[in-house]
């Protein structure tokens, strides 16, 4: 009896490391400050996603991503660093939404963690159209686009200091903050903690004890 038990419990453990949603479901989540300020690239692009009679819903979204046209650079050079076809993953709601509109627009972030153009995401996908903030976010990694390039700038410190000050957003929160560690300013991190309410994503941050690293390691996708 304890043998079947343990055969059946096997069985179980190997159907779930081999489905594939499960894999992707039980990977780590990424901060949109950690694949921003990794990223050598990060471009907005289209995807149709109008199907064809008796398409499958998996073929028509593999053929979308191969197909993606890229609507705008936000920084960095797509044509040499960008992956293709293109191959990410999106929350099944977020494609369910999509399809229903036939289009999606998505932010992409790509480096070279391994020397090959590789796309940075975890299980919680990218920043599409479809979610609510995604104005808000895509302002958000334009105003990082001239933030990178001018690290020692007082004027752009102060203006991520207040970004991590004001925002409601978590993951705004999270590129103000990540880039302000990885420029050694840990100090503007106390200080948009002390200014902001004690509701707000920073503040939660630092109660929950987020760390904040100079030498971000982007080695790990």
């Amino acid at each position: 009896m304890m043998r079947g038990m343990r055969g059946l419990a096997l069985m179980i453990g190997v159907a779930i490391v081999l489905t594939p949603a499960m894999v992707v479901q039980a990977g780590p989540a990424y901060p949109l400050g950690r694949k921003a300020v990794c990223a050598g690239v990060a471009a907005e692009v289209e995807l149709n996603l109008e199907a064809p009679d008796g398409g499958s819903r998996t073929g028509v979204r593999d053929r979308a991503m191969a197909r993606a046209r890229v609507t705008a650079t936000l920084y960095g050079t797509p044509a040499v660093d960008l992956p293709r076809p293109l191959k990410f993953f999106l929350p099944e709601r977020t494609w369910r939404q999509a399809e229903k509109r036939g289009h999606l627009r998505a932010i992409v972030f790509a480096a070279r963690p391994t020397g090959t153009p590789t796309l940075l995401f975890g299980v919680e996908g990218a920043p599409t159209d479809v979610d609510p903030d995604y104005a808000a976010v895509r302002a958000a990694v334009l105003r990082y686009a001239r933030w990178r390039d001018r690290r020692s700038d007082p004027a752009v410190l102060a203006e991520a200091e207040k970004t991590l000050a004001t925002t409601a957003s978590r993951s705004i929160a999270s590129l103000a903050w990540t880039f302000l560690c990885s420029s050694g300013h840990s100090d503007a991190i106390a200080r948009a903690a002390h200014l902001a309410p004690p509701s707000s994503p920073v503040a939660t941050m630092v109660k929950d004890g987020a760390a904040c690293r100079s030498d971000l390691d982007c080695r790990d996708w």
